[in-house]
């Protein structure tokens, strides 16, 4: 027990370490968020697989 005393921290300091890692992580995140509507161009889209529509001849013919 005597060994972990002295290695025992303020509780303070660490709740000054999460704040400050709080404070870092949301700043990135709004500068990410930021840099993204800057960049984003909508003319720019995903692969998407291409779709066919195959009909036979007869299914025309039905249908004019």
């Amino acid at each position: 027990m005597k060994d972990c005393r002295e290695i025992i921290g303020d509780a303070q300091e660490l709740h000054v370490l999460i704040e400050q890692e709080r404070r870092a992580i949301l700043h990135y995140l709004e500068m990410m968020h930021q840099d993204i509507l800057h960049t984003f161009d909508p003319k720019v889209r995903r692969f998407c697989k291409k779709r066919k529509v195959i009909l036979a001849d007869e299914a025309l013919k039905d249908l004019l």
